[in-house]
């Protein structure tokens, strides 16, 4: 995702209730959680750069079965 699809999503922050706003905000820290749970390390190296250490995502591992 990037931040186009982010700023172009509709949702009406604003309107929102608190309520609705802690549950999503509880769910997106669930989520994040078990993405970092199933996250790689990695590290490459790049001429431009040098060395480079990311994290490697799989939401599939993420989603409910």
């Amino acid at each position: 995702m990037n931040l186009r699809e982010i700023e172009n999503f509709p949702i009406e922050l604003d309107s929102m209730s608190e309520i609705i706003k802690k549950k999503l905000a509880s769910i997106s820290n669930k989520l994040m959680d078990d993405l970092k749970r199933h996250a790689n390390r990695k590290e490459a190296y790049y001429k431009a750069t040098g060395k480079v250490i990311y994290d490697e995502f799989y939401p599939k591992y993420s989603k409910p079965s």
